[in-house]
Protein backbone atom coordinates (compact mmCIF):
# COMPACT_ATOMS: atom_id res chain seq x y z
CA UNK A 1 0.00 0.00 0.00
CA UNK A 2 1.08 3.17 -1.10
CA UNK A 3 1.81 6.01 1.74
CA UNK A 4 2.71 9.61 0.75
CA UNK A 5 5.84 10.81 2.09
CA UNK A 6 6.81 14.24 1.27
CA UNK A 7 4.15 17.02 0.14
CA UNK A 8 3.63 20.18 0.01
CA UNK A 9 -0.32 21.33 0.31
CA UNK A 10 0.18 25.28 0.73
CA UNK A 11 -2.05 27.57 -0.97
CA UNK A 12 -0.84 28.14 -4.82
CA UNK A 13 -0.21 31.55 -5.27
CA UNK A 14 1.25 31.59 -8.91
CA UNK A 15 1.73 29.32 -12.23
CA UNK A 16 4.06 28.65 -14.74
CA UNK A 17 3.59 27.24 -18.35
CA UNK A 18 5.88 24.58 -19.31
CA UNK A 19 6.16 23.18 -22.84
CA UNK A 20 9.18 22.01 -25.35
CA UNK A 21 12.53 22.64 -23.56
CA UNK A 22 10.36 24.67 -20.49
CA UNK A 23 10.56 22.56 -17.83
CA UNK A 24 9.02 22.67 -13.88
CA UNK A 25 10.96 21.18 -10.95
CA UNK A 26 10.74 20.54 -7.27
CA UNK A 27 13.50 19.17 -5.04
CA UNK A 28 12.94 17.49 -1.95
CA UNK A 29 14.03 15.50 1.02
CA UNK A 30 13.01 12.85 1.91
CA UNK A 31 12.86 12.22 5.88
CA UNK A 32 12.38 8.31 5.87
CA UNK A 33 14.01 5.75 3.18
CA UNK A 34 11.81 4.52 0.89
CA UNK A 35 10.64 3.15 -2.67
CA UNK A 36 9.34 6.17 -4.34
CA UNK A 37 6.66 4.64 -6.57
CA UNK A 38 4.23 7.70 -7.99
CA UNK A 39 4.71 11.98 -8.11
CA UNK A 40 1.67 14.24 -8.44
CA UNK A 41 1.88 18.14 -9.25
CA UNK A 42 -1.31 20.74 -9.02
CA UNK A 43 -1.69 20.91 -12.94
CA UNK A 44 -3.86 22.75 -15.64
CA UNK A 45 -3.67 21.56 -19.39
CA UNK A 46 -4.27 24.67 -21.21
CA UNK A 47 -4.86 23.70 -25.49
CA UNK A 48 -5.38 19.96 -26.90
CA UNK A 49 -3.30 18.44 -25.00
CA UNK A 50 -1.22 15.61 -27.87
CA UNK A 51 1.65 13.23 -26.89
CA UNK A 52 2.95 12.67 -23.46
CA UNK A 53 3.58 13.96 -20.46
CA UNK A 54 6.35 12.70 -18.30
CA UNK A 55 7.14 12.99 -14.45
CA UNK A 56 11.39 12.15 -14.04
CA UNK A 57 12.97 11.73 -10.79
CA UNK A 58 16.99 12.45 -10.38
CA UNK A 59 19.61 12.54 -8.45
CA UNK A 60 20.38 15.95 -7.50
CA UNK A 61 23.87 17.28 -6.83
CA UNK A 62 23.98 17.94 -3.07
CA UNK A 63 25.94 21.18 -3.42
CA UNK A 64 24.21 22.36 -6.60
CA UNK A 65 21.02 21.71 -6.20
CA UNK A 66 20.65 21.31 -9.58
CA UNK A 67 19.35 17.87 -11.16
CA UNK A 68 22.09 15.17 -12.14
CA UNK A 69 21.31 11.69 -12.90
CA UNK A 70 17.92 9.65 -14.17
CA UNK A 71 16.65 7.80 -11.09
CA UNK A 72 13.02 6.86 -12.46
CA UNK A 73 10.26 8.47 -14.62
CA UNK A 74 6.56 8.18 -15.93
CA UNK A 75 4.60 9.37 -18.63
CA UNK A 76 1.08 8.72 -19.59
CA UNK A 77 -0.95 10.73 -22.60
CA UNK A 78 -2.84 12.70 -20.27
CA UNK A 79 -6.02 13.22 -21.82
CA UNK A 80 -7.64 12.89 -18.11
CA UNK A 81 -5.49 15.75 -16.71
CA UNK A 82 -7.29 18.46 -15.23
CA UNK A 83 -8.90 20.95 -17.99
CA UNK A 84 -11.02 23.22 -15.73
CA UNK A 85 -9.91 23.59 -12.56
CA UNK A 86 -6.77 23.00 -11.26
CA UNK A 87 -5.42 19.73 -8.82
CA UNK A 88 -3.31 17.00 -8.40
CA UNK A 89 -2.05 14.95 -10.98
CA UNK A 90 -0.23 11.73 -10.45
CA UNK A 91 1.99 9.64 -13.03
CA UNK A 92 3.56 6.44 -11.62
CA UNK A 93 7.00 5.53 -11.94
CA UNK A 94 6.62 1.64 -12.44
CA UNK A 95 8.88 0.11 -10.15
CA UNK A 96 10.33 3.44 -8.72
CA UNK A 97 13.52 3.52 -7.02
CA UNK A 98 15.55 3.90 -3.64
CA UNK A 99 15.39 6.93 -1.72
CA UNK A 100 17.45 7.49 0.79
CA UNK A 101 16.39 9.56 3.99
CA UNK A 102 18.23 13.03 4.03
CA UNK A 103 19.21 12.85 0.45
CA UNK A 104 17.78 15.87 -1.87
CA UNK A 105 16.10 14.69 -4.85
CA UNK A 106 13.99 16.51 -7.80
CA UNK A 107 10.77 15.68 -9.59
CA UNK A 108 10.71 17.25 -12.62
CA UNK A 109 7.88 17.79 -14.92
CA UNK A 110 8.39 17.80 -18.94
CA UNK A 111 5.93 17.96 -21.64
CA UNK A 112 8.42 18.19 -24.65
CA UNK A 113 5.70 17.86 -27.34
CA UNK A 114 3.48 21.44 -26.44
CA UNK A 115 3.90 24.67 -27.49
CA UNK A 116 2.86 28.03 -26.70
CA UNK A 117 -1.00 27.14 -26.43
CA UNK A 118 -1.06 23.68 -25.84
CA UNK A 119 0.56 22.80 -22.53
CA UNK A 120 0.61 22.90 -18.79
CA UNK A 121 0.51 24.94 -15.86
CA UNK A 122 2.00 24.18 -13.14
CA UNK A 123 1.48 25.46 -9.51
CA UNK A 124 3.53 26.89 -7.08
CA UNK A 125 3.17 28.99 -3.63
CA UNK A 126 5.70 31.57 -4.12
CA UNK A 127 5.15 33.45 -0.70
CA UNK A 128 7.67 30.53 1.28
CA UNK A 129 5.81 27.41 1.82
CA UNK A 130 5.88 25.79 4.65
CA UNK A 131 8.15 22.78 3.12
CA UNK A 132 11.47 23.53 3.84
CA UNK A 133 12.91 20.24 2.47
CA UNK A 134 13.69 21.72 -0.63
CA UNK A 135 12.75 24.27 -4.28
CA UNK A 136 11.07 25.25 -7.26
CA UNK A 137 13.10 25.26 -10.22
CA UNK A 138 13.14 26.47 -13.87
CA UNK A 139 14.56 25.74 -17.22
CA UNK A 140 14.04 27.29 -20.27
CA UNK A 141 16.68 25.13 -22.22
CA UNK A 142 15.03 21.41 -21.29
CA UNK A 143 17.70 21.49 -18.01
CA UNK A 144 21.37 22.36 -19.35
CA UNK A 145 20.69 25.46 -16.73
CA UNK A 146 18.02 25.35 -13.80
CA UNK A 147 17.13 28.60 -11.83
CA UNK A 148 15.90 28.67 -8.49
CA UNK A 149 12.24 29.80 -8.65
CA UNK A 150 11.23 32.91 -6.20
CA UNK A 151 13.02 33.71 -2.80
CA UNK A 152 12.68 32.77 -0.08
CA UNK A 153 11.31 29.47 -0.27
CA UNK A 154 8.61 29.09 -3.62
CA UNK A 155 7.38 25.36 -3.62
CA UNK A 156 5.86 23.28 -6.48
CA UNK A 157 2.04 22.20 -4.50
CA UNK A 158 3.20 18.39 -4.86
CA UNK A 159 3.23 14.46 -3.35
CA UNK A 160 5.72 12.11 -3.86
CA UNK A 161 4.13 8.62 -2.77
CA UNK A 162 5.65 5.54 -1.80
CA UNK A 163 6.42 2.07 0.10
CA UNK A 164 8.06 1.30 2.61
CA UNK A 165 11.19 -1.34 2.10
CA UNK A 166 14.51 -2.55 3.26
CA UNK A 167 17.21 0.73 3.22
CA UNK A 168 18.15 1.73 -0.15
CA UNK A 169 21.84 0.42 -1.37
CA UNK A 170 23.86 3.02 -2.89
CA UNK A 171 23.28 2.98 -6.61
CA UNK A 172 26.76 3.59 -7.35
CA UNK A 173 27.28 0.12 -5.88
CA UNK A 174 24.18 -1.21 -7.40
CA UNK A 175 25.92 -0.18 -11.06
CA UNK A 176 28.96 -1.65 -10.40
Amino acid sequence: MATKYEYNDSEDSHNSSRYGALWFGQTFTPQISHQITSFKFKILTQGLIQGLLYYVIYDVDQETHEPTDIICSGSVSPTDAPTETEDLYEISLGAGAPLTAGVEYAAILKYPDGDATHYFRVYYDASGSEYTRGRALLTEDGGSNWNVVGEPGADAVFEEWGTAGPPPMSRAYIAG
